[in-house]
């Protein structure tokens, strides 16, 4: 899922079964309207969009080939997406055992960072956007984790990523686009960590992790100090701003589903009675699973009556701005009137 440079649009890749193969590419715009535009269309799997911040080209993946390969579509001559003279561009070729992924453009758009084994294990490379100047910009032990985008910083000059350390904990890591120095890991918190974001200012990036608690957080790391990642949710609930005034929150409990919480951690089937009493705590922890569920149902339907809202209100407040603007432009038209006669 990626964002246009003027955050109006949204490319995301979406199935009406759950099959991997069936996954296609798809277009829509941020006000929901809820129309869609599909975008490179084929019957293999299409997704992990990248939008260039140039506007007129998305960097995806594809299994056209029958290996997953990066590619581009360009909008055409109608700057359009969807209408019929896109140009789809294959940027990698490799066979069906390697797997290329995760595309990302550069700031400037000239360049795409992405995840390969190709070279025997999970690295990042850099190519131009046209597929040449193909290199490999990590070569580190551990593997890149290919559940987390590769983010590059708005500067141009960082790439920041996720990858295994052993026991089946990621840390976060960065290192510089132009393949100077050694990769710089930012997080040590034996735990899963992912999700990297830079910040605008390319200082520093936010991701998530499990490091204090079975939950996950969200941390700010600022490189360009000490580096120490900084938790900015240990609180419990988590608090949205959701209006225009002060205390317009909303407040989201956070539910800790881990087989000790549910009370399934030590499930003993060794005897008749053992076994029904196990019977009992896995009813029990699907009824808390499904309270758990339709509790973030209720609040994911509030957030989005609450995003209909704040649309709704910005049309009046908009539709009342030009009254005024009008009004008083019909003022001062009659008053230099007045003035010339």
């Amino acid at each position: 899922m990626s964002l246009d440079p003027s955050g109006s649009n949204i490319v995301f890749q979406f199935t009406t079964n759950g099959l991997e193969n069936t996954y296609d590419l798809y277009i829509t715009d941020t006000s929901g309207s809820m129309t869609y535009t599909q975008i490179a269309p084929s019957v293999f799997y299409e997704g992990e969009a990248s939008w260039s911040p140039l506007n007129n080209e998305i960097a995806f993946v594809s299994a056209r080939d029958g290996s997953k390969d990066i590619y581009k579509v360009n909008y055409g001559v109608d700057a359009v997406f969807g209408t019929g003279d896109d140009v789809i561009t294959q940027l990698t070729f490799d066979n069906a055992a390697v797997m290329n992924r995760l595309p990302v453009f550069s700031s400037d758009g000239s360049k795409i960072a992405f995840c390969s084994n190709s070279g025997g294990s999970n690295q990042i490379w850099i190519m131009n956007s046209d597929g040449t100047g193909l290199n490999q910009l990590t070569n580190t032990a551990p593997n890149i984790y290919m559940g987390s985008p590769i983010s590059w910083s708005p500067d141009g000059n960082k790439i920041a990523y996720s990858a295994g350390v052993g026991g089946g904990d990621y840390e976060i890591f960065y290192s510089n686009a132009d393949n100077s120095g050694t990769a710089k890991q930012v997080s040590h918190h034996n735990a899963s960590s992912y999700g990297q974001s830079w910040d605008s200012n390319s200082r520093g990036f936010y991701y998530i992790s499990n490091r204090d608690t079975n939950l996950l957080d969200i941390f700010y790391a600022d490189i360009q100090t000490s580096g120490t990642p900084t938790s900015l949710t240990t609180s419990n609930p988590i608090i949205i701003h959701a209006g225009a005034n002060a205390n317009q929150t909303i407040d989201i409990e956070r539910k800790e589903t881990t087989l000790a919480t549910l009370n399934i951690s030590n499930l003993n089937i060794t005897t008749r009675t053992n076994a029904e009493e196990s019977i009992s705590k896995i009813k029990s922890a699907i009824n808390q699973i499904n309270d758990y569920s339709s509790y973030f149902g209720s609040m994911q339907n509030r957030l989005e009556q609450t995003y209909n809202y704040t649309g709704i209100s910005k049309e009046n407040q908009t539709s009342s701005e030009s009254q005024i603007r009008d009004l008083d432009f019909g003022e001062q038209f009659h008053i230099t009137r007045s003035q010339i006669s």
